[in-house]
């Protein structure tokens, strides 16, 4: 590959070769209706922005934070691409395909998050950093096997699991999920690691799971782009969604009466003037009353935001072709004024009553409903491939609750967990792995609501269907 061969990174390939042959750009459109169209997209209008089970329709869900982020991607998108083709790094016949790549990017950035967000996220990961060990003893694995491989869940998070979802488990057709291009795909890993890999210059997160990094490895080779390299167009994406969640969260804020204009003023000079003395923060805050944060803010400010990033992307071109650039919006610049939003945010929003309460149910529900699916993961893989070959259960075996258990599982769930299972000679402690996905995949896909339905049923609260 050439010094910033664009026209190699956005080669419009997929997995499995497309049936129907399109223009390159026509490529990036249909990635973009086949992610619009798919039940993952259509669940985030149920999951949570900031609160859980908000009945004011004014109040983001994660669909509408999504649609904002793509907006604003799409933007940052096309000033940056016009800066490269001015700059003749990239062919203008490539602008549309960059701008579209990034817009789809940002569509499944959150696709993944699991009910209640990063709480169910926490608990995923508290679940098996304590039952584990226990439940692939009684499975009759040696836990010394799965030391490496249960990484994927004691680090679980939505990134990853948003790039599994798109890539496996939407498998009505087959087992290449969507099928998106190779450069959509790529533009969705933030962190381009593993959970094998230790931190680095993106974090500690993992940006796919190692069930998923033989399928990274080879996707990176095809449009020879060096491995554990942030793919450009993936920077885009995470400062789309910085810009966005710092603003909106407290727009929403203001719309819940939970902050009102001079606190809200008070604790930004204060927060800044103690991060930051001595500084001028050089953004316009209203003199009068903000009645309306979004109009009053969050337009202008964004317009900054997104200045600031586009600048920051041609600037450091060489560094973000290296994959070596932190971000985008950087802390020595506007970046500081997102750190000051996040604090008040932290302050103001996140630790109100109101929001922990429900933050604390829904940790209890997605605990819950792993404690209820355990029996599953105890079952010897003999028992529990005759559920699945045989789609019933083996008379007088005693697995009445956990039949009842597996029937209750998303049947493209378990079409996937035997598409992963074909791809390798797979021992038991591959399986067990393969498993307790399948069931976090259940569960880490239900919207808010239904988490907690799910775990009423499951624990006897209520019977209805």
């Amino acid at each position: 590959m050439t010094m910033h061969d664009y026209r190699s990174i956005l080669k419009p390939v997929r997995r499995r070769k497309s049936a129907y042959p399109r223009e390159a750009v026509e490529e990036y459109y249909s990635d973009r209706s086949r992610i619009i169209f798919s039940s993952a997209f259509r669940r985030l209008l149920q999951k949570a922005q900031v609160f859980p089970l908000d009945r004011n329709a004014s109040v983001r869900t994660r669909m509408t934070h999504t649609l904002e982020v793509a907006d604003v991607g799409k933007t940052l998108a096309l000033k940056v691409g016009e800066g490269l083709v001015k700059e003749k790094i990239i062919p203008s016949e490539l602008l549309i395909s960059f701008i579209t790549i990034a817009e789809n990017a940002c569509l499944l950035h959150d696709v993944g998050n699991p009910p209640f967000g990063h709480f169910g996220e926490e608990a995923i990961r508290r679940w098996f950093s304590k039952n584990w060990k226990d439940a692939a003893s009684e499975s009759g694995i040696d836990a010394c096997k799965l030391e490496i491989l249960v990484k994927d869940l004691l680090s679980f998070d939505g990134n990853p699991q948003g790039l599994r979802i798109i890539m496996r488990l939407l498998c009505e057709n087959d087992e290449f999920g969507l099928n998106l291009s190779l450069p959509t795909l790529l533009s969705c890993i933030k962190y381009p690691k593993s959970p094998e890999h230790a931190a680095g210059i993106h974090g500690k997160k993992p940006g796919f799971f190692l069930t998923e990094s033989k399928i990274v490895s080879a996707m990176w080779r095809e449009i020879e782009w060096p491995e554990n390299t942030r793919y450009p167009i993936a920077y885009i994406m995470e400062a789309a969604d910085d810009i966005c969640y710092c603003l909106s969260d407290i727009a929403d804020a203001f719309e819940k009466r939970m902050i009102r204009s001079e606190e809200f003023k008070k604790a930004f000079v204060e927060r800044w003037e103690r991060l930051f003395p001595n500084e001028q923060h050089k953004m316009s805050v209203p003199t009068t009353d903000i009645d309306y944060f979004g109009m009053q803010i969050s337009v202008s400010w964004s317009k900054e935001f997104v200045k600031e990033a586009t600048d920051r992307y041609l600037i450091n071109h060489e560094e973000i072709w290296k994959g070596t650039l932190p971000e985008l919006i950087d802390k020595s610049g506007k970046g500081r004024v997102l750190k000051v939003l996040k604090e008040i945010s932290r302050d103001k929003i996140y630790r109100a009553p109101a929001v922990q309460s429900i933050e604390l149910a829904g940790f209890r529900a997605i605990f819950g409903l792993l404690d209820h699916f355990a029996p599953l993961l105890r079952m010897k893989r003999e028992d529990f491939a005759y559920f699945v070959s045989q789609d019933q259960m083996r008379a007088h075996s005693g697995f009445d609750l956990e039949w009842r258990l597996y029937n209750r599982l998303a049947k493209k769930y378990v079409r996937s967990y035997n598409y992963q299972l074909g791809e390798q000679d797979t021992d038991d402690a591959k399986e067990w792995v393969l498993r307790a996905h399948l069931i976090v995949d259940h569960i880490s896909g239900m919207t808010d609501n239904y988490a907690l339905y799910e775990y009423q049923v499951l624990h006897g609260i209520s019977t209805n269907e």
